[in-house]
C-alpha cells in the first residue's frame, strides 16, 4: 500500500507541471496556424529579425491571414522585443485565400517574401510578392498563376 501511495505521488508531479505549462500558453490565439522567425532587418541603429504569423480558420472554406512582426534582437540581459506588428491588408481585409508560411526570396535577409495562395471559392492559384521597405512598411504585388 505504501508503494502504491509513493508511486501515485510521483506520477502526479509531472501532471501538475503540465498544467502549469497549459496556463502559461492559455493566452495564445488558437487561430494561429503557422509561425516562422528569421531573416534580418536593419534601420537606423536598430536591427533584428522578422516573425511571420499565419492565422487561419473556417469550416467549409478555409481562409488565411498573414501578419509580420519586426523583432529587435535581445542580449544576454534582455529578451528580444517586438517593435511593430502589421497585417498584410491585401490578403487580410477580405480573406479569400488559403496559404501556408511565406518563402524568402532574394537574399538571406528575407527582405522579400513570396506566398502562393489558393482562392477559396474559385480554386485559382495566385502568387504574391511582398517587399519590406522599413519597419512596418511593405510593397505588395500579386499575379495569377
Amino acid at each position: 500500500m505504501k508503494i502504491a501511495l509513493i508511486l501515485l505521488a510521483l506520477l502526479s508531479i509531472p501532471a501538475y507541471a503540465w498544467n502549469n505549462i497549459d496556463h502559461e500558453f492559455a493566452g495564445l490565439n488558437t487561430d494561429m496556424r503557422h509561425m516562422w522567425s528569421g531573416g534580418a532587418w536593419q534601420e537606423n541603429k536598430q536591427e533584428g529579425f522578422y516573425r511571420f504569423l499565419v492565422a487561419g480558420g473556417g469550416y467549409e472554406h478555409y481562409k488565411s491571414k498573414l501578419y509580420v512582426q519586426w523583432v529587435a534582437h535581445g542580449s544576454d540581459m534582455e529578451s528580444p522585443k517586438v517593435l511593430r506588428t502589421i497585417e498584410i491588408k491585401e490578403l487580410n481585409d477580405n480573406p479569400l485565400y488559403a496559404f501556408n508560411l511565406p518563402e524568402c526570396i532574394g537574399s538571406w535577409e528575407c527582405n522579400s517574401i513570396e506566398i502562393v495562395a489558393t482562392h477559396t471559392y474559385e480554386l485559382t492559384k495566385h502568387k504574391s510578392v511582398i517587399k519590406f521597405t522599413g519597419i512596418g512598411k511593405y510593397e505588395f504585388v500579386q499575379t495569377a498563376l
